[in-house]
């Protein structure tokens, strides 16, 4: 039998440094570590709302303003078989506010601008946002998604006719603590928002003190157990062990009435009118970050404006109208237009990464974003050979081509240009239509 030597803890170790070692050897410390995270999330900031409910969530210092846990009707603890829940700290009446939350951080839909802006989010924020669940949506392999794209997905609520615009309005946005109610198809609470973004639950039935509080990520009570859990398992990883999926609740609805009630969830406004609580907030944002927000904004909008410009960029038009005219088939040249737009906005990146995104990062942002560009582009016509006269002579017009010369000219309807030595090598190639 193998000796056993005692560990030597060194003395300038913390005491939750000294039990995550002890923890690694007997199987213990995702729990731990799981543990932890619940207590900082327990801690959280929390402070007093304006009263007007347009105001900035911003806090007055660069610091957090941290109150007692006891302020609260609930803690965030662990769940048997979900990892952390939602627990109500007492008796919770039905219709009574449980908590309201400003947004992870305010954001363009861009995929370029929410890793930014996760890149730059304080450490702890950091942390409890690569401690949620996170899955592949894309369907594709290999993955063609990063782990923020996967977290991100999963756990954003979509806001409906709010965010101070038009009611027709819709913003995604990712909320921490939000993020940490578990699901169940007939739930205890359910949320709406503000006008400017906050997330406010409020329960829907009594909850007893150490009951888990859920919300629905579907609308799953309108629909038959196995269809509900298809939807779930396919878009959050899970298989729903709810009491309303055990004992086999639902609503049996035609296939034609399941989709206008999907329909009608889509559409339905989720926006608190009226809201004048000055209740607490969760996650209020510090000075600084507010800055970063706008330094984040700014350089993201200056990248993507740069981007939506090749759309009339004579060089991607010239390989756009070469790879058209040459490709066996529309998609080897949308598949074409798509890799020389990615080129492009590799160099953009490259030259102006300037929160040090990752080369995944930045080479999942580029494909998301090329793959948009194509797809207008062969809205206009590009990528078909049977629409592309009258692109010839719109190009003729703006001499981004020119008519052959005299010498190459086989018809009168031959026109020539000379493609990059980065597209297609040194020498010139000439292109007749």
């Amino acid at each position: 039998m193998e000796s056993k030597t005692e560990e030597v803890v060194p003395t300038q170790l913390t005491q939750t440094q000294v039990k995550a070692r002890a923890a690694k050897g007997n199987g213990t410390a995702k729990k731990l570590e799981e543990k932890q995270l619940a207590e900082s999330m327990s801690a959280m900031t929390i402070t007093n709302n304006s009263s007007s409910p347009t105001n900035d969530a911003v806090v007055s210092s660069s610091t957090h303003i941290t109150e007692p846990a006891r302020t609260r009707l609930f803690n965030v603890k662990l769940s048997l078989g979900k990892g952390l829940g939602v627990f109500a700290c007492r008796d919770i009446k039905k219709g009574e506010e449980i908590f309201r939350e400003a947004p992870l951080f305010e954001t363009s839909a861009q995929w370029l601008c929410i890793e930014a802006n996760v890149a730059m989010l304080p450490e702890d924020k950091k942390r409890q946002f690569f401690a949620l669940h996170g899955q592949c949506n894309c369907h594709k392999t290999p993955c063609e998604e990063t782990a923020v794209m996967k977290i991100w997905d999963v756990n954003s609520f979509e806001i409906r006719g709010g965010s101070n615009v038009n009611d027709n309005s819709r913003v995604v946005r990712t909320y921490l603590t939000a993020s940490r109610l578990n699901h169940a198809c007939f739930a205890n609470a359910t949320y709406k928002f503000t006008r400017n973004n906050y997330i406010v639950f409020r329960a829907t039935q009594d909850i007893k003190k150490s009951e888990e509080i859920t919300h629905d990520y579907m609308g799953a009570r309108y629909f038959t157990v196995s269809y509900r859990r298809r939807i779930l398992q396919e878009k959050y990883g899970f298989e729903c062990g709810c009491d309303g999926c055990v004992n086999n609740q639902g609503t049996e609805l035609s296939d034609e009435q399941v989709m206008g009630k999907l329909v009608e969830l889509t559409n339905e406004v989720n926006i608190l009118e009226g809201d004048k609580n000055d209740a607490e907030v969760l996650g209020l944002y510090t000075k600084d970050e507010l800055i970063t927000f706008d330094f984040v904004r700014q350089w993201s909008d200056r990248i993507l404006q740069t981007i939506d410009g090749y759309l009339t960029d004579k060089e991607v038009l010239r390989f756009a109208l070469y790879a058209t005219l040459h490709s066996p088939a529309q998609k080897v040249a949308e598949s074409f237009i798509q890799k020389f737009v990615e080129m492009k906005i590799h160099k953009l990146l490259e030259i102006n990464n300037k929160f040090g995104l990752s080369e995944d990062a930045l080479d999942r942002c580029k494909a998301k974003t090329a793959e948009k560009i194509v797809v207008v582009m062969k809205q206009m016509g590009w990528a078909n050979k049977g629409g592309l006269q009258e692109k010839i002579d719109d190009l003729v017009r703006q001499g981004i081509i020119i008519r052959a010369p005299g010498e190459l000219r086989r018809c009168k309807e031959h026109y020539v240009y000379k493609l990059t030595s980065d597209i297609i090598g040194p020498k010139e190639r000439y292109i007749f239509v």
